[in-house]
This record gives C-alpha cells, structure tokens and sequence, in this order.
C-alpha cells in the first residue's frame, strides 16, 4: 500500500516500509504487515484527534506534563 499521509501526532518520527516499523518519540512499532501499518496510521498518527488515543502518545503526554511541573 503505497499511501501519503499527512501526520498529526506530534511524537510521529518516521517509518520503514522495508522492514514494517514505525519509530516514534519513545518507541519503536513493529507491524505484520504494511497494511497493518497503514491502518495504524490512519487511526492514529494522522487522526486528530485519534492520536491523543494512541497509548505512545498517552504516554508521552504524560512524560512532558510531570516533567513541567518539576
């Protein structure tokens, strides 16, 4: 699947189609395949606001928020 996406999620890196993963500020997401990424994608990282439901997002909210309140 050969798709241009227009990202919304403000932890979004990157992702590599030849190996089917997705790196994001804090982690790293492994798919089975590229259309599960892509699905991924599409209700995730260019969704808003469904990217605020990711659990990396949630997660790293989290991380910036505490980290501001120090």
């Amino acid at each position: 699947m050969s798709a241009r996406y227009v990202y919304e999620c403000p932890y979004y890196i990157r992702y590599r189609s030849d190996k089917k993963e997705m790196h994001c500020e804090g982690s790293i997401l492994y798919f089975k395949s590229a259309d599960d990424r892509a699905r991924w994608l599409s209700r995730y990282c260019c969704n808003h606001p469904g990217w605020m439901e990711c659990s990396n997002a949630k997660r790293m909210t989290e991380f910036y928020e505490e980290d501001a309140h120090d």
